[in-house]
């Protein structure tokens, strides 16, 4: 089955915001949506949203989310939500839209993309650290607190803070295909231990940060 080529749409006004409420909340549930408002200023202060449509489909098929941040004295950029509707995970959309923030943030002189991910969503690592080549080396303990929203709902809320050096030339590379991540493979003729292979190819659902 041939993917669809997707058009991406970097939001510069509140109609665009807009069109991410419906989406956040399919994935995430109405209660824990970001007004289209805040985004709006977000965008207009160095911040960035995208949505991502497929051909002869007027709905968003799926967005990116983030504003600007500091850490350790140098300034990046805190990818705060990416979602896929459902129809559209596997098609290469998550990616598209991760490059377009990529971008944006290169134009601003920022090197760092950073956000928060579940250590449970073995998709979601699979996309971060095998399609991106992101990184992770700090671990936050029930991070947000108890969560309402229909996913995180009587969980715990421990979180890995992800790493993506946008900048860095191993990624461009990742991203064309061209380095391979570590595989299972390699662990065991490092004499490295692990408990379970998990094979996973499928994209992101969604992430929040």
């Amino acid at each position: 089955m041939s993917m669809p080529e997707f058009r991406i749409d970097v939001a510069t006004d509140i109609a665009a915001c807009a069109a991410t409420v419906a989406l956040q909340e399919e994935i995430w549930s109405g209660d824990v949506v970001v007004p289209p408002q805040l985004m709006l200023a977000v965008v207009h202060n160095g911040g960035f949203v995208a949505l991502g449509y497929a051909p002869e489909d007027p709905r968003p098929a799926g967005f990116v989310f983030g504003f600007l941040g500091i850490h350790d004295f140098h300034f990046r950029h805190h990818s705060h939500m990416l979602a896929v509707r459902e129809s559209y995970r596997g098609s290469g959309l998550a990616q598209q839209l991760k490059e377009a923030q990529r971008d944006h943030c290169l134009d601003q002189g920022i090197e760092i993309i950073a956000w928060t991910m579940d250590p449970l969503e073995a998709r979601n690592a699979g996309f971060n650290f095998g399609k991106l080549g992101a990184y992770t080396r700090t671990y936050h303990r029930d991070f947000y607190g108890a969560m309402p929203d229909k996913l995180n709902q009587g969980l715990p809320s421990d979180r890995i803070c992800v790493e993506w050096p946008i900048g860095h030339n191993r990624t461009y590379k990742r991203l064309r295909g061209e380095d391979h991540p570590p595989s299972l493979g390699d662990a065991e003729r490092e004499g490295i231990a692990y408990l379970h292979p998990i094979s996973s190819s499928r994209s992101p659902a969604r992430s929040r940060s």
